[in-house]
Formats: structure tokens, sequence, C-alpha cells
């Protein structure tokens, strides 16, 4: 199975947001925000990856990108 990165502190900067703002707008912890960014987490559910997008108007893939080998 291919293993895929995420890149959420680049689309979350593109978009001028602290983490605190966009875990406020998507109903998380800044916290939960930072894991992710940090790599502490590598795995999102798809509700997540859902409401990250909404928020900082890009697509899954501009989130989640495979991992070279």
């Amino acid at each position: 199975m291919p293993q895929v990165k995420i890149r959420l502190v680049d689309q979350r900067k593109a978009a001028g947001l602290s983490q605190e703002q966009l875990a406020e707008m998507v109903g998380m912890a800044r916290a939960g925000i930072s894991r992710i960014e940090t790599g502490k987490t590598s795995t999102i559910s798809l509700d997540v990856l859902d409401r990250l997008c909404r928020a900082l108007k890009c697509e899954p893939g501009d989130i989640l990108v495979r991992k070279r080998r």
C-alpha cells in the first residue's frame, strides 16, 4: 500500500491561518492540528480531512501526498 504524508502546515499558512484559527474552524483542539502538522499522528479520519479541506478551500490531494521511496 502506498505511503502518504500529511502536509497540512503548507495549506494552513497559505490560507493565512494560525493553528488556533484553523482548529476553531474545523471543531478541533489546537493540539490536534499541531499533532497532524508535526507528524505525531500519522492518520486522520475522512471526516477531519473533509473539514480541513473545506476550511482551507483545497482538495484532499493538496494535504495528502505520496511519500517518495
